[in-house]
């Protein structure tokens, strides 16, 4: 095979390959600068009640998955594994962190916005957080960080 049918090949199983969504890393406390006893207590204090989902990755029953919307924007989508339906989710522009046996989502997380230093943060990347209540939506409460 000769490197230009070579590239077409190549270029042909890109346009064919059809990605799944990314999956969002969780962190860890230690990741938080001096934060990580405060946010690790915010997650224990939304624990999940009732028997987890053997494939969750969040709240027990639950998965998420990350998408792009646009520049500095991320779509995270909430998936009930017990019959695969998308819920809605919540949007970040730097990540966000979550634990399987919390209810508790963070979006734009202190760990992920250390790169902008000192600077004063424009509104949508400031840490939000959220809770996944019993009508499978997510509130917004107040972080305290």
């Amino acid at each position: 095979m000769d490197f230009n049918t070579l590239l077409m090949s190549l270029a042909v199983a890109s346009v064919l390959t059809v990605d799944e969504p990314a999956k969002p890393e969780t962190r860890t406390g230690l990741d938080y600068s001096g934060l990580g006893g405060a946010v690790e207590a915010l997650f224990e204090a939304h624990p999940v009640a009732g028997q987890r989902h053997a494939e969750a990755d969040f709240a027990g029953a639950y998965s998420l998955w990350m998408s792009g919307c646009g520049s500095a924007c991320q779509f995270v989508t909430l998936i009930r594994l017990s019959d695969g339906e998308e819920l809605r989710g919540v949007t970040a522009s730097e990540g966000v962190d979550w634990r399987v046996d919390s209810r508790l989502v963070i979006a734009n997380p202190p760990a992920e916005l250390a790169l902008y230093g000192e600077v004063e943060l424009p509104d949508y990347l400031r840490p939000k957080c959220f809770v996944l209540n019993d009508d499978e939506a997510f509130e917004e409460i107040a972080c305290g960080f």
